[in-house]
């Protein structure tokens, strides 16, 4: 079994490469636009994954929305993955990204507080650091490693460092985590992902069970949360939005308190996933079998 999995871990690492070494020589803008155009038409017909996607549109959509949007989700999802061999390159032009409310990292950034940014699978979600960099900030990125080791190590080569410290999840990470930000430094990570062992907030229509770490460690610092989207505008541009602190008073993390700033995360979401629904990851179970409205 273990020599399977070798293998297999080996053979999933060519194809990366694979691909990776294909689309370096084109430019940012064509392997973007390759992967919408591939995406969008095979990505669909991708079974299990095309029928979760539109069993969540149809929580918000009618049927022939769902279906019309199915395709644009694809495709945007095909632009994340291509622009991946690209990342630094987009790094380095500061033309690809604006920026709204940089006002509210200064804000957060007077209060010597440190931060929890928190995001969702929205745009281009791996962007944010590059927008970190820029307001002359430095991260802390927590994130879920692959269980492939070198599938990996290859797609931590091609992120951009500057502006991030990368953190897999981890017993020890979340260590690392709580030291800095208790030191009132910035960190982050994704927080769209299912938990079933959390409570339960409102989102899109029913009952979701989203990680609730960034309300406990915001609750224990004393640190504001603040809600990040690296939403895409046309092709390899991107607008990223810094929401408005979510400031909690530091104290004991209570059941209550915690669902009260969770529903507040899940709530902004929201607001950002109707505006541009075909820029969300919408392949995942959020919402189990009795949790539905």
């Amino acid at each position: 079994m273990a020599d399977f999995r070798s293998f297999r871990y080996r053979l999933e690492e060519l194809g990366l490469r694979t691909l990776v070494g294909g689309l370096r020589p084109l430019s940012l803008d064509a392997s973007s636009n390759l992967g919408a155009k591939l995406m969008s038409r095979l990505g669909p017909l991708a079974g299990k994954p095309s029928q979760v996607a539109l069993d969540n549109l149809r929580r918000v959509f009618p049927e022939d929305e769902a279906r019309r949007l199915l395709p644009a989700i694809w495709a945007n999802l095909g632009r994340v993955v291509f622009e991946y061999p690209h990342l630094r390159r987009l790094a380095d032009d500061p033309e690809r990204i604006q920026i709204a409310g940089a006002e509210n990292f200064d804000h957060v950034k007077s209060l010597g507080k440190g931060c929890v940014f928190v995001a969702a699978h929205l745009g281009n979600w791996e962007l944010f650091p590059m927008v970190m960099d820029r307001l002359g900030g430095h991260i802390l990125l927590l994130y879920r490693a692959p269980n492939n080791p070198h599938v990996r190590d290859l797609v931590q080569r091609l992120r951009p460092c500057r502006g991030v410290t990368y953190i897999a999840k981890s017993h020890a990470g979340m260590r690392d985590v709580m030291r800095h930000l208790s030191k009132g430094g910035y960190i982050g990570f994704l927080t769209d992902h299912r938990y079933s062992d959390t409570m339960p907030v409102d989102l899109l229509g029913g009952q979701a069970r989203i990680a609730h770490t960034a309300a406990l460690l915001a609750r224990r610092f004393g640190a504001p949360i603040v809600c990040t989207r690296m939403e895409r505008t046309s092709g390899a541009h991107f607008r990223a939005t810094l929401a408005t602190p979510i400031e909690p008073q530091k104290g004991d993390a209570t059941h209550d308190v915690l669902q009260v700033l969770t529903q507040q995360v899940a709530s902004q979401f929201e607001v950002w996933i109707k505006e541009r629904p075909e820029q969300w990851f919408w392949m995942q179970k959020l919402w189990a079998k009795g949790d539905n409205n």
